[in-house]
């Protein structure tokens, strides 16, 4: 399975980080490669250049990820990276391969089957410390996956 993660961010000089560590700098209209670590402008964040977004490469060790994202932790608090208290805009996310499912429909019944059952204890961690749910695009809220009556969304 591949798999990588996004780390927003604000405070840290993305330019700065990019000489220092060897880190490409892309603005936010660039497509990043996902073969190394990549920084990049995030539209709600950067301001003069501080702030974004650490993006990995595509990983399939799981192993290797925790070092480097370690790594990466360690970086960006040393170079002044934070969250603000209210933070909608930054955040940690994890992307799975969606090759996953190996076109097999069964698997992704399973898998939807399973966020759906479980999606209230998800979104309640998800929350974090500051216990709220992030705004996505758009300025809309997560929404649940049930509908009033406890079954999940079909397609229209």
């Amino acid at each position: 399975m591949q798999f990588g993660h996004e780390l927003e961010f604000y405070g840290a000089s993305l330019k700065e980080m990019s000489i220092k560590y060897h880190i490409p700098y892309i603005n936010r209209k660039e497509q990043c490669n996902y073969e190394n670590f990549t920084l990049k402008d995030e539209v709600a964040i950067t301001d003069n250049q501080c702030g974004g977004e650490l993006i990995s490469p595509i990983y399939k060790d799981k192993e290797i990820c925790l070092k480097e994202l370690k790594e990466k932790l360690i970086m960006l608090k040393e170079n002044n990276a934070y969250l603000k208290k209210d933070a909608e805009n930054t955040g940690f996310h994890i992307h799975l391969d969606k090759r996953i499912f190996k076109d097999d429909e069964y698997r992704k019944q399973m898998f939807l089957k399973f966020f759906v059952a479980f999606q209230s204890d998800i979104y309640e961690k998800a929350k974090g410390e500051f216990k709220r749910i992030r705004k996505i695009w758009g300025g809309g809220l997560c929404r649940s996956l049930k509908k009033d009556n406890n079954r999940p969304y079909a397609k229209k």
